[in-house]
């Protein structure tokens, strides 16, 4: 058997070429579960932090296509206290990445009959986040805070949108190898169905709530 990979290692394999590390590390078992939920917990409450200090800023919001800085622009939301935020984003966002995980896995199991597992691409999803939250986090920090002007949401709008193309990217691959499939079939149920349909929805939503 291979030495394990460190988790420094994982990380940034998984980004470089996430089909050789992700299937790697799964062959190792170097993936955990505890480490991988606190790993989400942790980076999404950084996320939390630094888009409640951007909020709905006049001009656009840089972090719009997250959608937890997208609801900072809803009314209703504007209007809870800053514990109330906390209350109702963050589950949200966590309920939100499980619905990621487990859903297109479900999907996938029931059509392709892969030989990955749910809990695979659970670890798989988590690890990989906290890896592109943290560069979503540095392209945060200018409007976070620099002081308001254009520059500084310039800087944080052109890195965010880079990271949102990885996100696609990476997330198709990661899916693909954890849960050992085709890459036409991981097109079909992670991009088409986790993230063009969804987004249709979301798009709907913002068009309709004040």
């Amino acid at each position: 058997m291979e030495k394990k990979i460190g988790i420094l290692s994982l990380l940034s394999g998984m980004l470089v070429k996430p089909e050789t590390t992700v299937t790697r590390a799964l062959a190792n078992r170097t993936y955990r579960v505890g480490t991988a939920l606190a790993l989400l917990l942790g980076i999404s409450a950084l996320d939390m932090v630094l888009m409640l200090r951007i909020g709905a800023v006049e001009g656009g919001n840089p972090c719009l296509w997250f959608v937890i800085g997208g609801m900072l622009d809803l009314a209703f939301v504007q209007g809870l206290t800053g514990l109330g935020k906390w209350l109702f984003l963050y589950p949200l966002k966590i309920a939100g990445d499980m619905a990621l995980i487990f859903i297109p896995a479900l999907i996938a199991k029931r059509r392709y009959r892969p030989a990955g597992s749910a809990r695979d691409w659970f670890c798989v999803y988590c690890y990989l986040v906290f890896a592109l939250d943290v560069f979503l986090c540095l392209a945060m920090t200018p409007a976070a805070f620099l002081p308001g002007n254009g520059r500084a949401l310039l800087i944080t709008n052109f890195c965010s949108y880079m990271i949102f193309g990885a996100n696609i990217l990476l997330f198709t691959a990661a899916f693909k190898a954890a849960l050992q499939l085709e890459w036409e079939q991981a097109i079909r149920v992670w991009f088409y169905l986790a993230i063009v349909l969804p987004c249709a929805g979301i798009i709907l939503m913002f068009a309709l709530i004040p």
